[in-house]
């Protein structure tokens, strides 16, 4: 079982302080476990808002309708692979 080593600590006005031991009351838990919970709950929420992707059904069609077309680089494209297969026939 993994021990908590790290502490983090929060300034609060009274008012903020109480609504937070109040709500911990309510789901039966100690104001530590119910801060550290809706802490971690909101923390993932914000990671995952800005490192998924998320589509909407129209732009996952549109995306696999895009990935079920052949691929064909285009001029520039082709350039950069001819000289990257250049310098590694070099080496």
């Amino acid at each position: 079982m993994a021990t908590a080593a790290d502490r983090l600590e929060v300034r609060l006005d009274t008012r903020d302080k109480q609504e937070i031991e109040r709500a911990a009351q309510l789901k039966g838990q100690k104001v530590s476990v119910f801060v550290r919970d809706a802490t971690l709950t909101e923390a993932r929420r914000v990671v995952a808002q800005h490192e998924l992707l998320t589509l909407s059904t129209e732009e996952s069609r549109a995306m696999l309708d895009a990935l079920a077309q052949p691929f064909t680089p285009n001029d520039r494209l082709r350039r950069a692979m001819r000289r990257a297969a250049a310098t590694d026939h070099k080496h």
